[in-house]
């Protein structure tokens, strides 16, 4: 160790061998006061292998901290950055080198004042002596200034905006900022700006040899002599060990042996971040806390290769229990401040920090702080001040606090963490104290940008030379989450611990179902990342081994999950079961699903997953002629409707057709999809470049609404989307609202014309069932639709038919001529229909009876009427434009179940029944099934699982033998238990008082024997 003390004699002959070493020179030539180009000055350099720097400033400029050689004697002072403050600390806090202190040499070069430090050469060959950092800064600043100005008041008033200085530019707003301040003061000022991040930080940890490297200290056993330490890297994530013979395990920190059995601990790879080995003797690691879900400990030693003793042990703990003590800290730190956090800890489930404060009502805790100190020259606490006040409720953003510019913005707890995981106490005796406990066995989560949960505290401290002076403390808390927030999660709608996607997104999808209040979610496997089903404590996963099983939703019964989709239980919480999509796909066809019930057995969230087999699956491309063989029509006119949300659907009332158009079709059966693209012929080849297999599987990368959720929502670009790169027109798929209407080909007398219909006039499906997906944004061809059918269909054919008969046409809209639109407007909308020439302008009556459309009550399913007729009166005009229309396509989608009355576990906007069933209601008016007299008609129930019938299968028993429960023939599928008399055909007229009539009730209960829905039979005796 060099003396802090330099004779004359030492002091020249070591500067006689300045010449050898390599410095880091930074230079600036000119500072102008005038020239605002040059009013600031930047230079940028990093410091590597030996510490050696010469800085030139311009007269009458000096370089700053300014201090003497006789100022070493306390060391040598720099400029660092603490929460936007300069804070002047021996440079010795924050670069060590082997125990000795830099030598300063100050002088003039012609129009320059220089300055230059470096250390002595060290003898030593003993590899646990290096430049080291000792704190927590990875940068050192100087300052080219004007030595007798306020130079603290200058710098402090430019530092918040030195880190968007360039040497050649930066942001304007924030140049103007610091010209105008520095112009008034007649000056200029130069900035160093030097990188010290290439040297190893100091740790904590220990070695078989004493060294500065470690910042905690090493115990040494009296007995054996081993060097010993242990690191709780939830606190202290950096640790090192230095090991002068053999290490145990080989890979120390990934490896770790277990004090209790002397095995080998092999960590998860996520847990540990980084591990560094510079040379034989050091090994370093960076351990990644945000991912250590639970606590564990183990050792690494260093073995003697000689003796076989073990020479120093290093204990690395994911400790629980944790203490700040922030008195304790200000005792150590008052005099030269910490520059980064003054406490760091990351908690899992099960974990407990205390932070220990001197309060504003505690003045004997502030006096005991004050007693510590008295006599050691260090400035007297007065109080601490906590920002935010309110600890239960707020917090602030850890990454704000770091990088504070302005005042850190203030979060509601409620609003930013989900979960009730974390419990807060903040007591005012005994010295005052904030007590964070993190929940077992409780979820918690929080978005990407929420880096760390911080608290400020603010020491005000009174120094007789200084005065009144702030002392900030920055306490940060990072609680390791249970689940990713971004997951797509499913649970039940009394729970938020997921980010809501909605129906935004096509191969992930939620509905919120009344009046049953449960969450139905829908995914499409084949895609790299992870989804959930999470049932709160009271709750229960059904099927009990969900994961391995499931409910298949067309066969009703329950299966093993589809190979090579696994799951696996979070650790940290009960009830949440997350699945990993295979990244391959699974190419068959299925639709399984598991449920959350609650305490009475009733259905509360249900995750449905969908398989396609592609090879099944269809893609179809229809064509717009541009020649003269399209379809050209004069005059179109639109109307509007309205959806809830007061959004405006606009659709063409009808087109008129000269002939039948070409058309293509496809029946479309369950556990398929079709992809449909509507596109314009081009006149010249144009590549396209498909980075992906012919094969195209639309649920893995589109968006777009769907015929169960009417509400319009922006469409969401799936992270996997394929790479298509199209050159497109603007033909596409007609009707306009593909997802709310179809259309009928209709010929009265000698014209032939399309008209929309609504999809509720010929069809109900259920909320998992068939559904037209449009305006999907992440498959750039213009006109894509998607249809799809999955296997947990229900399909009723409200017109009798086996096969609903849905027609598209491809088609592209255009401008029509002012002239005439102007002859359109002319006709003041009051005329019923007429040609005015031989292309046929058409023109239609807003005021015709068939514009007259019944207003319906908004729904989930976009099945049912959405709003209404925008009624004349309110119109002020009509848009005309023309339409080309090209090939057509007919899809045929099966129907499984016979529309009938009745009545089950369904939600009202899926229209599985009749509508005029007769309702059965309880004492508190609420629907709980209904009652449908057989004698003349079949009728039906719809029971799925989690549930079952009560008696079994609905089996009537031998007193109602007139009961017979079929299975309908020729539809794809049956889900509904249908009903029949077999004397049907007697006289059932009022008329006739001998015909008497029986009841039959069949229940669907839940495992708690809770009827969720029922049917009662009525059927002559």
């Amino acid at each position: 160790m060099v003396s802090s003390v330099w004779t004359v004699s030492l002091l020249l002959a070591l500067l006689g061998s300045v010449e050898a070493i390599n410095f880091l020179d930074l230079s600036i030539d000119e500072i102008s006061t005038t020239n605002e180009s040059k009013r600031v000055v930047v230079k940028r350099g990093t410091l590597v292998n030996e510490f050696a720097i010469r800085l030139r400033c311009p007269k009458p400029y000096y370089v700053v901290p300014y201090y003497t050689e006789k100022d070493q004697k306390i060391g040598t002072p720099v400029f660092v950055e603490a929460l936007q403050n300069l804070v002047e600390i021996p440079i010795s806090k924050v670069l060590y080198n082997n125990g000795m202190n830099p030598i300063v040499k100050r002088y003039k070069d012609g129009k320059s004042n220089i300055i230059e430090i470096f250390y002595p050469e060290n003898d030593s060959n003993d590899a646990s002596f290096t430049t080291i950092i000792r704190g927590h800064s990875t940068h050192i600043y100087f300052f080219c200034a004007k030595v007798f100005s306020n130079i603290h008041k200058d710098l402090t008033s430019v530092l918040r905006y030195m880190r968007f200085i360039d040497e050649t530019s930066f942001v304007k707003s924030k140049r103007q900022s610091i010209d105008k301040y520095l112009k008034s003061r007649s000056t200029g000022i130069g900035m160093f700006y030097i990188d010290i991040s290439h040297f190893q930080k100091a740790t904590r940890g220990c070695g078989s040899v004493d060294t500065p490297q470690f910042l905690n200290k090493t115990e040494v056993s009296p007995l054996t002599g081993i060097r010993s330490c242990t690191v709780d890297i939830m606190e202290h994530p950096d640790v090192g060990f230095y090991c002068d013979g053999n290490i145990e395990p080989s890979d120390c920190f990934n490896r770790l042996l277990d004090a209790s059995t002397s095995q080998e601990l092999s960590l998860p790879s996520n847990y540990v971040k980084r591990v560094s080995h510079p040379d034989q003797f050091w090994y370093f690691a960076s351990y990644e806390r945000k991912n250590i879900k639970m606590g564990f400990s183990g050792d690494c030693q260093c073995v003697d290769p000689s003796s076989g003793y073990v020479t120093a042990r290093i204990t690395v703990v994911a400790g629980k229990d944790h203490l700040c003590d922030l008195m304790e800290m200000f005792v150590s730190h008052a005099r030269s401040p910490i520059t980064g956090n003054w406490c760091d800890v990351a908690m899992f489930p099960g974990s407990t920090l205390t932070i220990k404060i001197p309060t504003d009502s505690s003045n004997a805790a502030v006096e005991v702080v004050n007693e510590r100190i008295k006599n050691t020259g260090h400035p007297r606490l007065m109080t601490v001040r906590l920002y935010p006040k309110g600890v239960r409720r707020h917090f602030l953003n850890y990454e704000d606090v770091r990088d504070m510019s302005d005042i850190p913005t203030i979060y509601e707890m409620n609003d930013y963490l989900v979960g009730a995981a974390l419990c807060f106490a903040h007591a005012k005796k005994e010295g005052g104290a904030i007590t964070v406990r993190y929940l077992d066995n409780t979820p918690l989560s929080y978005p990407d940008f929420v880096t760390g949960i911080a608290y400020m505290f603010k020491f005000v401290t009174f120094n007789r030379h200084i005065g009144v002076k702030d002392m900030s403390a920055i306490i940060n808390i990072i609680p390791v989450v249970t689940h990713d927030y971004n997951m797509f999660g499913c649970e039940p709608p009394t729970s938020s611990l997921f980010f809501r996607v909605g129906n935004s997104a096509t191969y992930k999808r939620e509905l919120n179902l009344y009046p049953r209040n449960l969450r139905l979610c829908t995914v499409y496997p084949g895609r790299d990342d992870y989804f959930a089903l999470y049932c709160p404590s009271d709750h229960t996963v059904v099927p009990a081994n969900c994961g391995q099983y499931g409910y298949n939703a067309s066969l009703q019964e329950i299966e093993r999950w589809p190979e090579p989709l696994t799951s696996q239980n979070n650790p940290l919480v009960s009830y949440m079961i997350m699945m990993p999509a295979a990244s391959s796909g699974i190419n068959r066809s299925y639709s399984m699903s598991c449920s959350c019930v609650n305490s009475g057995g009733v259905e509360t969230a249900r995750m449905v997953l969908h398989g396609y087999d592609t090879e099944g699956s269809m893609k179809l491309k229809l064509e717009l002629e541009e020649d003269s063989m399209a379809k050209e029509l004069p005059l179109i006119n639109v109307f509007n409707e309205y959806t809830p949300d007061g959004k405006v659907l606009r659709e063409i009332k009808e087109i008129p057709l000269s002939e039948p158009l070409a058309q293509e079709a496809k029946l479309l059966s369950r556990g398929t999809y079709l992809w449909v693209e509507c596109s314009q012929k081009r006149l010249m080849d144009i590549p396209i470049v498909v980075d992906a297999d012919e094969t195209h599987d639309p649920f893995l990368a589109s968006s777009g609404q769907s015929l169960q959720d009417n509400e319009a929502n922006d469409a969401e670009s799936s992270n996997n989307s394929k790479s298509i790169e199209w050159h497109y027109d603007h033909a596409s798929l007609f009707p306009l609202n593909m997802d709310f209407y179809f259309y009928q080909e209709v010929v009265e007398g000698n014209q032939r014309k399309l008209l929309p219909v609504k999809y509720s006039k010929v069809l109900g499906t259920n909320s998992t069932g068939f559904r037209v997906i449009k305006d999907a944004s992440d498959v750039v061809v213009d006109g894509s639709v998607y249809f799809e059918n999955p296997m947990s269909s229900i399909v009723v054919s409200k017109t009798g038919d086996l096969f609903a008969n849905l027609k598209y046409t491809c088609g592209k809209l255009t401008t029509a001529h002012k002239s005439q639109a102007s002859e359109v407007a002319d006709d003041n909308l009051d005329v019923e229909m007429e040609s005015s020439s031989e292309e046929g302008d058409l023109v239609i009556d807003l005021e015709s009876e068939d514009m007259e459309v019944s207003v319906e009550a908004a729904s989930h399913n976009g099945l049912k009427d959405v709003g209404k007729v925008v009624p004349p009166e309110s119109m002020s005009n009509t848009e005309n434009i023309r339409m080309n229309v090209g090939e057509s396509l007919y899809i045929l989608v099966p129907a499984t179940d016979p529309y009938l009355r009745g009545c089950g576990v369904t939600d009202p906007s899926e229209e599985l029944f009749i509508e005029d069933t007769v309702p059965m209601i309880n004492s508190f008016g609420n629907r709980i099934g209904c009652e449908v007299d057989i004698t003349d008609e079949d009728a039906s129930f719809y029971c799925p699982l989690p549930y079952h019938t009560e008696p079994m299968n609905c089996m009537p028993k031998s007193k109602d033998a007139s009961i017979t429960v079929k299975q309908p023939g020729g539809y794809d599928n049956a889900h509904f238990f249908v009903f029949s008399s077999n004397k049907r055909g007697l006289n059932t007229s009022g008329t006739d008082t001998n015909t008497l009539k029986w009841d039959f009730e069949c229940r669907c209960v839940s495992s708690s024997d809770y009827v969720v829905s029922k049917i009662r039979l009525i059927y002559p005796f």
